[in-house]
């Protein structure tokens, strides 16, 4: 992966995978289903305690520009999970400022005394592409250049924002519970469904449609040789609600 050098002032999108077959983010969103059901009712907790508008926001993809010559250049990798801590800072960085240009949209949009509610997961995984790379299947330079534009804010992060932006003051933030995977279901082969659904957009740009198949199926042998990445990353997520109140 490659390294943040500034901020790009350009939106880019990268849009779920449309349609209804079977790699569609119609039929891979359970988890997402699960997550919205159970925020309900922390969602009506709150509404009816503040009794005013309330406006939904959704955190977007972030962009960047990216140099060899930056020391968090982060080769053979798409992400900052187990990276140096030069990576890890320059994530830092382009969330906060992210967050910053975030909460200062919605301050224009919010009027005074209005609510916001965000879902926020707390972690993301991460795809393999290193593998593939080794194994001639796409370049290393590709590789290097490919960036899974996705930050897990932690709770306190979220607080810190909030109160250095000054438009808003945060009014509850609750963990919400995970959802169990049915019985009948992999929970690997749930996982890869719900990536591919997610992220086959932003990775076709990049490597092409012609590698999809191939990467998503190294994915889940991936997965099934190491099962404790799914463990470990259960363990170790967090989803959380929260509602900011526009001053």
């Amino acid at each position: 992966m490659a390294a943040v050098e500034e901020t790009s002032k350009f939106s880019e999108e990268h849009p779920m995978k449309g349609g209804d077959g079977p790699n569609s983010y119609a039929n891979n969103s359970t988890l997402q289903k699960g997550t919205v059901d159970a925020a309900k009712e922390l969602l009506r907790k709150a509404v009816a305690e503040e009794l005013d508008v309330n406006v939904f926001g959704f955190l977007e993809y972030q962009k960047r520009w990216w140099t060899k010559n930056s020391p968090a250049w982060n080769k053979g990798r798409i992400h900052y999970s187990n990276s140096t801590d030069e990576v890890v800072r320059a994530y830092e960085a382009q969330h906060a400022e992210d967050m910053e240009c975030f909460l200062n949209a919605r301050a224009q949009e919010i009027a005074d005394g209005g609510m916001m509610v965000l879902v926020i997961p707390g972690r993301s995984n991460t795809l393999p592409h290193s593998d593939m790379a080794r194994k001639g299947l796409v370049s290393e330079e590709k590789v290097d250049t490919f960036n899974i534009p996705v930050y897990a804010m932690t709770p306190q992060e979220l607080e810190a924002d909030v109160e250095r932006n000054k438009h808003f003051s945060l009014k509850k933030l609750e963990t919400i519970p995970h959802t169990p995977v049915p019985p009948t279901v992999s929970p690997i082969q749930l996982v890869v469904s719900h990536m591919r659904a997610g992220f086959e957009g932003i990775v076709k740009q990049q490597f092409g449609e012609e590698i999809l198949d191939d990467l998503f199926d190294l994915y889940l042998k991936k997965l099934e040789e190491q099962p404790s990445i799914i463990a470990s990353g259960t363990e170790t997520a967090i989803i959380f609600l929260a509602v900011l109140k526009r001053m």
